[in-house]
């Protein structure tokens, strides 16, 4: 397998696990920003609105 090769077949892999991931779906994106502030409070200190 050449470098040519190798980088399609990871492009293929790449968009088939988009698709099963449901990239850029609103469901995805909403996933997405609960996860980011939960990650947000935890950089804070904060528990469940609280502060630690």
């Amino acid at each position: 397998m050449n470098d040519k090769e190798f980088k399609q077949m990871l492009d293929k892999l790449v968009d088939q696990e988009e698709k099963h991931l449901q990239v850029n779906s609103e469901e995805f994106n909403q996933r997405h920003r609960e996860l980011m502030e939960l990650i947000r409070k935890a950089e804070r200190g904060e528990d469940n609105g609280r502060k630690a």
